[in-house]
């Protein structure tokens, strides 16, 4: 395809000279690739090039293409302007000896121009068009209708009916328009198949995506990735299978020869002009290895889609011999890597040198945490039993409570459950040691009922501990991530982790468990109220006034400007985006059926519901808000808009600023006025001590916001 692009230049520039220059040495050339010269004709049609495009020299060049006759011929004509008797009686004897017993032939040539000959440009084109209008055949229209039906076809009044995706009912074409618009569309193109049989594909889609996906990528060129979800996704995938289908469809495509894989998310798709080998295409791709670790990657991922390739002798030579020149530049956990490929290549030595290097490391944990491939983390595991069974329980506890990937812990706990059980009951005693350990370990023990601390106990235990660590890390920024997350984990499905935990639990447990509840400040009202209600069903004599959250909705709401302006944002944001987001989720939804057994119709309708009680509640707030003013804060007691002075019982100063709920920003230490460490300073002056979780505070200055 290297003339083609250079033709595209040269019709774009409109460089007459140079694209004459261009032609004579392409019209002389060996070789003539058909898909290449039907790709120039087409860049030409419709170009300020193509009036002084000579036509004869074109159709010279057809005998060196029979395979593509008839698409080449038919780019011509459309191309033509001369008219000649000549070039109208050569197409007129094709015609004839392709299609001259076929029903019409003779009205059809009086159709499309050819029995007058004075005008008889894109001839062939409209003719093939013609022929093709038959009942049950498929069309795509050029001017956004999509792709039709045809259902009846009148040649005595040169018209088409059709019906199409994107308009309602069936249309009418007069052959006429029909030229202009339609383009013929074969039984096995990609629009066709999913226009008219979009069951049949889908179901070919899941047995075998590749051939889909080349189908796509022969009928409408290349893609990327987004392009081809346009394409399949609802129509032929449904929408909540398709990121588990397109995963599987791309390790796939990584194993097929004949599709290009795109390196970025943008790049497209294509299918490949010029064969290679599985190898060759590998040794390129090392080739461009600059870093060991990028040589690494791509050979792992190579023989990981490929493993075939292990037995040709040629291509393992040529990779042990990159590999010994790179060797004296690896790091340990390079180094290993690569011996992992080697063993995984046939490399009778490999495996002595693994376990040599696994005896001699004095920091496998570093060494674990170096390796990029997880799949060599998880064989260094396996492989410790025996290269280092005198130390390997201490390095699976160092491991554990380590930041490694959670197929790892779950490997390491289900081979040493016995001796976990201390380790992790030790954990919880002071949480914040160990908070990804804990954040991850509390859904396991509630999946697995072998793990320690799963049985009824041992999840409130870990329930508490849970609850303690967010109150003890909600103020420290670095946790922000790890806040989100932990309350993910309390917030899923609708609280089923709590309701699980709380459900037969005593009623000590569930009285420690409200008060926990009422110290985790991050956690918003409206998901501490859900708890608390959680914990009324288990006990309902535990729901007492004093218990319950201070309803809020005969008070002032109090505020600055920008606090407010915040509030009608958000008011703003829920009414005219996710309202109107939501109103198509529940049209998608209903769209798929029995509204009984959707449960996609019903979670929309959940959220909306959840959606407007938001939206009422802002809204009311919004009428109680009253905007703080110099006169609100109080000179010399801690009050709204007062600005405190800390010192904590170990010496820190702290400052904090106390302003209405829509200015509180925890980073910038502005607290809400509501917030249960603001109601402990409220009313104090400076020199006063107060008490708020176990830790003693001093004012030292109270200043105005304003």
């Amino acid at each position: 395809m290297a003339y083609f692009k250079e033709f595209l230049a040269r019709i774009q520039k409109v460089d007459k000279k140079g694209f004459q220059e261009l032609w004579q040495e392409y019209s002389a050339g060996d070789e003539i690739d058909p898909n290449e010269y039907l790709k120039i004709l087409t860049a030409i049609k419709g170009s300020l090039i193509a009036k002084d495009f000579d036509i004869k020299e074109a159709i010279l060049l057809l005998e060196r293409c029979p395979s593509h006759f008839e698409s080449l011929f038919a780019a011509i004509i459309d191309l033509q302007t001369m008219n000649s008797p000549e070039l109208a009686e050569k197409l007129y004897n094709y015609l004839e000896k392709q299609y001259g017993e076929t029903p019409y032939f003779q009205d059809k040539i009086r159709l499309i121009g050819l029995k007058a000959r004075t005008s008889f440009e894109g001839a062939l084109t409209n003719f093939l068009l013609l022929n093709h209008l038959q009942q049950g055949k498929f069309v795509f229209h050029n001017g956004g209708w999509g792709v039709g039906e045809v259902i009846n076809v009148s040649i005595v009044r040169e018209q088409v009916e059709v019906e199409f995706e994107k308009v309602s009912g069936k249309r009418d074409l007069s052959f006429a328009n029909a030229f202009k618009m339609l383009v013929p569309l074969s039984d096995d193109h990609f629009l066709a198949r999913r226009f008219g049989n979009g069951d049949s594909l889908e179901k070919e889609a899941k047995e075998d995506p590749v051939k889909v996906i080349k189908m796509i990528l022969r009928d409408l060129g290349p893609k990327n990735a987004t392009e081809i979800k346009n394409e399949l996704e609802v129509y032929v995938i449904p929408e909540g299978e398709w990121t588990k289908w397109w995963q599987s469809a791309k390790i796939r495509i990584k194993k097929e020869n004949l599709i290009e894989m795109p390196g970025k998310l943008k790049d497209l798709f294509r299918l490949t002009e010029n064969l290679r080998t599985v190898e060759e295409k590998l040794e390129g791709s090392l080739e461009k290895a600059i870093k060991p670790k990028e040589f690494i990657d791509i050979l792992y991922a190579g023989l990981r889609d490929h493993p075939q390739i292990s037995n040709n002798s040629a291509f393992c030579d040529s990779i042990f011999s990159r590999i010994k020149k790179i060797s004296q530049t690896l790091s340990e956990a390079e180094r290993l890597s690569l011996l992992f490929i080697q063993e995984d290549m046939n490399v009778s030595c490999a495996k002595s040198l693994i376990f040599s290097l696994l005896n001699e490391c004095t920091e496998i944990k570093k060494l674990i945490t170096d390796l990029d491939i997880i799949a060599f983390k998880k064989r260094v595991l396996v492989l410790l039993k025996e290269a280092r069974s005198h130390d390997q329980k201490e390095i699976y506890l160092q491991l554990l409570t380590s930041s490694i990937p959670a197929v790892l812990r779950e490997y390491i706990l289900k081979e040493n459950i016995p001796l976990m059980e201390k380790h992790i009951k030790k954990y919880l005693i002071n949480p914040i040691e160990q908070p990804d350990f804990l954040v991850w370990y509390l859904p396991k023990a509630l999946a697995d009922k072998k793990l320690p601390l799963a049985d009824k106990i041992g999840q409130c235990v870990l329930l508490e501990a849970y609850l303690m660590l967010i109150a003890q890390i909600e103020k420290k920024s670095c946790y922000r991530e790890l806040i989100k997350k932990m309350q993910g984990v309390l917030f899923a499905d609708r609280f089923a982790l709590v309701r699980t935990i709380l459900e037969g639990s005593s009623k000590d447990f569930v009285k420690e468990f409200l008060l926990l509840v009422s110290k985790c400040h991050s956690i918003p009202d409206f998901d501490v109220q859900t708890l608390y209600s959680l914990a009324y069903v288990v006990y309902p004599d535990l729901n007492k006034k004093s218990q319950s959250i201070p309803e809020e909705e005969d008070e002032l709401i109090w505020s600055t400007q920008e606090g407010i302006h915040k509030l009608q944002e958000k008011i703003k944001h829920i009414g005219t985006i996710e309202t109107i987001e939501n109103a198509r989720e529940m049209e998608e939804a209903r769209a798929l059926g029995d509204l009984r057994e959707n449960s996609e119709y019903k979670f929309a309708l959940e959220k909306r519901a959840r959606l407007q009680g938001d939206l009422k509640t802002l809204s009311d707030q919004l009428q109680k808000v009253r905007v703080i003013t110099k006169a609100d804060i109080p000179q010399d007691e801690v009050g709204i808009g007062s600005v405190v002075e800390l010192e904590s019982s170990t010496g820190e100063s702290i400052t904090y600023t106390l302003l209405g709920p829509y200015d509180a920003d925890i980073d910038k230490a502005i607290l809400a006025f509501q917030s249960k460490f603001a109601q402990k300073m409220i009313g104090l002056k400076v020199g006063d001590n107060f008490n708020f979780q176990n830790k003693n505070y001093l004012i030292l200055t109270i200043k105005s916001y304003l």
